[in-house]
């Protein structure tokens, strides 16, 4: 019914809900106490906080407990009754990749579920995802990215170079200006890649500007990927 993750928000108020429905022509109640899960060591690692990747990070953290609950309770009991084979033959990447053929009417398409792009390993998670696709049947693919909370930006930038011979331009960031901002540009410049910011957040002083410099996370170069677009894989 709901998923409440204790770690952002606070304990329920009630210590049941009670459901009220009808079947035929009686009335039935049925109660249903809160259940706990620990989630702590499902799904994949972050990136190290001192890594590039870690840097170019975008994540819905209450969303992705979320999206780690729902998959241990109902991913494979799900997936084994539509296709009739276990979730670990489906699954390339534990927690963030999940692929199927599905036949509509005369035709079979490919089916991948990205889960998230929280992954620990962007190369390898491209490499594992450009190996699912040529596996797909040339009718088409879809792509389910429905409650994906998000992570490391390059993962998906580099995702959309596979389904396009046009050239990617990476998510831009920019900084509200202030001197705290101006300190972690300087400080953290070494390990976060903040150098290209010291600049504009310095010159607000003088032009009043309430924004930084619309600057890319990632490189230009990493969101073009070498391994050729959907359409060169399917024919």
């Amino acid at each position: 019914m709901t998923t409440r993750p204790l770690a952002f928000s606070p304990l329920p108020d009630e210590d049941w809900v009670t459901v009220n429905y009808k079947a035929g022509r009686s009335t039935y109640e049925y109660r249903i106490r809160w259940g706990i899960l620990h989630v702590l060591s499902a799904g994949t690692s972050a990136p190290s906080v001192r890594s590039r990747q870690a840097f170019a990070m975008g994540v819905d953290r209450e969303s992705d407990v979320v999206r780690k609950v729902n998959i241990s309770m109902y991913v494979p009991a799900i997936e084994k009754q539509r296709s009739g084979v276990s979730r670990a033959s489906l699954e390339t990447f534990p927690g963030v990749l999940l692929h199927r053929t599905i036949a509509y009417k005369s035709a079979t398409y490919g089916y991948i579920r990205i889960f998230s792009f929280n992954v620990p390993n962007v190369n390898a998670f491209i490499k594992g995802f450009t190996a699912i696709l040529q596996l797909m049947p040339p009718a088409g693919v879809i792509i389910d990215i429905r409650d994906n909370p998000g992570g490391v930006l390059e993962a998906g930038e580099r995702l959309l170079q596979l389904f396009s011979p046009m050239t990617v331009e990476p998510a831009r960031l920019q900084f509200r200006n202030s001197q705290a901002v101006l300190r972690l540009c300087q400080n953290a410049k070494k390990f976060l890649q903040l150098q290209p910011y010291v600049a504009s957040v310095s010159r607000a002083v003088e032009s009043g500007a309430m924004f930084s410099l619309a600057l890319p996370l990632t490189s230009p170069l990493s969101a073009t990927h070498s391994g050729g677009s959907i359409r060169e894989m399917l024919c």
